[in-house]
C-alpha cells in the first residue's frame, strides 16, 4: 500500500505511483489532494492505477476505513489470482477432462459424461 500527497517538493505523488508501477505493479494506491487538478487526477488514474484520490483535509477515521477497503480488495484480487492458477494447474495436470481426443470424440464421450 501506498499512500501519497499529490503535491510535494520534486516529484508528484502522481510521478512516485508512477515509478511504483515498475518496481510493484499490484501495490494499492492512494493519492491525497488539496486541490482539484483536474489534468493530474486523469494522468494518476491512466498511468498510475490510483485505487482512490482523498481529499484534505481528510477525517482520519474515512482514511483509516478507505485504507482498510484498499487492503481487502488486494487480498481479495490475490485469493482470485490464487484461485486461477489453481484451476489452470488443475486443467494442465488433467487435460483429457477438457480437450477431447479423438478417440474420447470417436465414442462420444464428453466432459459431462466424465463429470457424472
Amino acid at each position: 500500500l501506498i499512500v501519497t500527497d499529490q503535491r510535494m517538493p520534486g516529484m508528484t505523488g502522481t510521478d512516485v505511483l508512477r515509478e511504483s508501477m515498475k518496481t510493484s505493479p499490484n501495490t494499492v494506491r492512494i493519492i491525497l489532494t488539496g486541490y482539484a487538478d483536474t489534468d493530474a487526477l486523469i494522468d494518476a488514474i491512466n498511468t498510475s492505477r490510483v485505487y482512490k484520490f482523498v481529499s484534505k483535509p481528510w477525517d482520519p477515521m474515512q482514511l483509516k476505513q478507505t485504507i482498510e477497503e484498499a487492503l481487502r480488495d488486494y487480498e481479495k484480487q490475490l485469493e482470485q489470482k490464487r484461485l486461477v492458477d489453481d484451476l489452470v494447474a488443475f486443467v494442465q495436470s488433467h487435460p483429457s477432462l477438457f480437450i477431447a481426443d479423438s478417440e474420447s470424440e470417436a465414442t462420444g464421450e464428453s466432459l459431462n459424461q466424465v463429470c457424472e
